[in-house]
C-alpha cells in the first residue's frame, strides 16, 4: 500500500470483474436526479433530526463523471438558494464540501437553534443573501449591522464557525461534529475492509455483503460513492 503526502490511499474497489459490468449500478442524466438518490441514502432516522440530510459534493461525481455540469447546476441552486453548501473538516478543499437542502437547513436550524433576533436575522438575511461558505467580519458588520458580540452569540449557537487552521469565519452547520464523528468511523471501517482483501482490491459484491458494526450509521453505498467522488479509491 502506497500513501501520499496528503495522507490518500492507494487502494482499489473492484466493482465487477467484467469491464462496464457494475450489477445494481444507477444512472443518470441529470444532477437532480442523482443528488435526490443520494438523499435517500442518507439515514436520517439513526440522527433523530438533529441534523438535517447530508450529501458531499464529491459523491455526485461518481454518478455523472461530468464535474463541469455537476459544479455548474449546483452553482444555479446556490444563487437560487435552493441549496446551501457547507465546508467540513480541517481544509479549506473542495472534498469537505457538503450539500443540504436549503429548506432541511431551515426547518433544522428553527429546531436546533436558540431564537434571539441575532439568529433570526442571520437566517432570514444571511443565509439567503449570501451563497459562499465563508465570510468576513467585515461583510457581518457593514452589511448587516452585526458587532462582535453578535458574532461571538452566533458561534456560539453553531451557526458560525472559527476555520482552526486559516482563521476565516465559516457559515457552520450546528451539530456537524455528530454527523463527522459517525461519518469517519464508517470510512475508516470500509477502507480497513478494502486494505485487507488481497491486493488492496475486492468486488462490490463482496463488499456489500460485509459485516458493518452495529454501531455504524451509514450503509456501504453511501461510503462508497465518497471514497470514489474523493478519489481515495481507485475503480
Amino acid at each position: 500500500m502506497k500513501e501520499s503526502t496528503e495522507g490518500e490511499i492507494d487502494i482499489r474497489f473492484v466493482r465487477n470483474r467484467k469491464r462496464n459490468a457494475v450489477p445494481n449500478k444507477p444512472t443518470f442524466t441529470d444532477v437532480s436526479h442523482a443528488y435526490d438518490y443520494l438523499r435517500t441514502l442518507f439515514p436520517i432516522q439513526k440522527f433523530n433530526q438533529r441534523i438535517p440530510t447530508i450529501v458531499w459534493k464529491h459523491q455526485l461525481y461518481p454518478l455523472l463523471k461530468n464535474k463541469t455540469l455537476i459544479d455548474r447546476q449546483l452553482n444555479s441552486w446556490c444563487e437560487s438558494a435552493y441549496i446551501r453548501l457547507f465546508r467540513l473538516g480541517s481544509t479549506i478543499d473542495n472534498h469537505e464540501v457538503v450539500i443540504v437542502l436549503m429548506s432541511d437547513f431551515q426547518e433544522f436550524a428553527d429546531k436546533c437553534c436558540r431564537k434571539t433576533i441575532i439568529t433570526e436575522r442571520f437566517l432570514k438575511k444571511v443565509i439567503i443573501e449570501k451563497s459562499s461558505t465563508q465570510i468576513s467580519c467585515d461583510v457581518l458588520k457593514n452589511e448587516y449591522q452585526f458587532n462582535d458580540d453578535n458574532i461571538s452569540e452566533l458561534i456560539r449557537c453553531g451557526l458560525l464557525a472559527r476555520h482552526r487552521s486559516s482563521g476565516v469565519l465559516l457559515i457552520s452547520l450546528p451539530n456537524a461534529g455528530e454527523f463527522v464523528k459517525a461519518f469517519d468511523f464508517g470510512k475508516k471501517f470500509l477502507i480497513s475492509i478494502i486494505k485487507k482483501s488481497k491486493y488492496k482490491e475486492i468486488l462490490k459484491s463482496e463488499l456489500m455483503k460485509r459485516r458493518v458494526p452495529k454501531d455504524m450509521k451509514f450503509d456501504i453505498e453511501y461510503h462508497l460513492y465518497d471514497l470514489i467522488g474523493s478519489e481515495v479509491i481507485q475503480t
